[in-house]
């Protein structure tokens, strides 16, 4: 199942069954990333501590 295309351009990556990684070949755009970050509530700190 490894590589095979699934909805919206998604690509099915490292996994077992149903326990996959997606996977897309595009990067997400900053102001949707921004947007994920904020909605996470992660502080600027945090994410720093995962670069």
């Amino acid at each position: 199942m490894r590589g095979r295309k699934c909805r919206l351009g998604f690509q099915t990556g490292k996994g077992k069954g149903s326990h996959v990684r997606l996977t897309h070949p595009k990067p997400v755009p900053e102001g949707t990333l921004r947007k994920i970050i904020k909605q996470a509530e992660i502080t600027e700190e945090q994410l720093n501590d995962l670069k």
